[in-house]
């Protein structure tokens, strides 16, 4: 019934998130948004891992614009990657200037 399942992050820089989602090993397969092939109002990106799919993007035509500005504060929301080691993504991290809590 169900052929695949995917998550849509709002974010609030498409840039930094860009980086940040490739920079972990994330393949994008397709971007959208202005000067791209399809042409949108904001951008966007669509990431593949198998069968998983992840999209960012900091505009949507069905979202109100003040979403992509909101903070999440809590962990309520998560986003569970599996992965052999954690010493290869905190290296990923490190090289990337990405934070970790």
């Amino acid at each position: 019934m169900i052929n695949g399942a995917g998550v849509h992050i709002k974010v609030n820089n498409f840039e930094k998130s860009l980086k940040f989602y490739t920079s972990l090993g994330f393949i994008k397969v397709f971007e959208y948004g202005p000067g791209k092939s399809v042409e949108e109002k904001y951008h966007g990106a669509v990431f593949e891992h198998g069968e998983f799919k992840l999209e960012i993007a900091d505009g949507h035509r069905a979202v109100k614009p003040e979403v992509f500005n909101e903070q999440v504060k809590s962990s309520k929301i998560s986003l569970m990657l599996y992965v052999g080691s954690l010493e290869e993504i905190i290296k990923k991290c490190e090289k990337n200037k990405i934070n970790i809590v």
